[in-house]
């Protein structure tokens, strides 16, 4: 799974490396708008946590600053698809766990026939999906927290499993191209995708997934556990916060 909210300060320190202009850019260094680490939302049960917000607030201010309220919300709105996935697919979530370790430990072996791997263990088998799991990203052009790891890991290592809205991803900066504006950089990844079986049951049966996805986001139930929180969760969204004890404060 993606490092929780508490290895922000890791994360970090992970990107403090040389101004290499073939490496990702650091972190923003200003404060982040969260000092201790708590649970701020549910969504369908699924926690998303102050260190979250943290980290993507942190990822967004190094290309686009702009008011941290907005920030914050756009970080909401980008967690929320992968925390309906888990709930709603949860009972997956064991053997898929098996499964991306079990590709994780092969592509770390070191130099790899990645054609191999993709065949063996991914899931990306959309029409134009490269056979050798190679992709080029501008920033936010894929879901989180694939986009911040695309953009913030260290080149060449190979990251943790983490999960998406599709299912747990392993990937590795190859190569990375700073732009004149740090919002037009561009990553050169590879990765491995196992994806929830659902999903790909309803891409096996002609289904649009990310309509479905969109659809599951629609009918998720969000609970806040501060008041002001409700003004960070998505306008469209809002209809969907369950009746909680701040309804009086309304």
């Amino acid at each position: 799974q993606v490092a929780p909210g508490d290895a922000f300060g890791a994360m970090l320190e992970q990107n403090r490396i040389a101004d290499d202009p073939r490496s990702p850019r650091q972190l923003s260094p200003d404060q982040p708008p969260f000092t201790t680490e708590r649970v701020l939302l549910t969504v369908d049960g699924e926690e998303i946590t102050a260190g979250d917000i943290n980290q993507l607030v942190s990822y967004y201010r190094s290309f686009r600053p702009g008011a941290t309220d907005i920030l914050i919300r756009d970080a909401v709105a980008a967690l929320i698809p992968g925390r309906v996935a888990r709930a709603r697919f949860a009972v997956s979530l064991v053997s898929m766990d098996v499964r991306i370790k079990a590709a994780a430990a092969q592509a770390d072996l070191g130099p790899e026939d990645w054609f191999k791997l993709v065949e063996r263990f991914s899931d990306d088998k959309e029409e134009d999906a490269p056979a050798d799991g190679a992709y080029v990203f501008g920033r936010e052009q894929a879901v989180q927290p694939f986009d911040l790891l695309a953009h913030t890991s260290p080149k060449g290592k190979l990251s943790k499993p983490f999960l998406t809205v599709y299912g747990f991803h392993v990937l590795e900066v190859n190569d990375y191209e700073r732009a004149e504006r740090s919002r037009d950089d561009q990553s050169f990844v590879r990765h491995l995708l196992v994806m929830y079986p659902q999903l790909k049951e309803w891409e096996a049966a002609g289904k649009d997934i990310r309509a479905e996805i969109k659809q599951m986001v629609a009918e998720c139930k969000i609970q806040i556990e501060e008041a002001w929180l409700r003004n960070m969760v998505p306008p469209k969204l809002r209809s969907n916060l369950v009746v909680d004890r701040f309804q009086s404060e309304q």
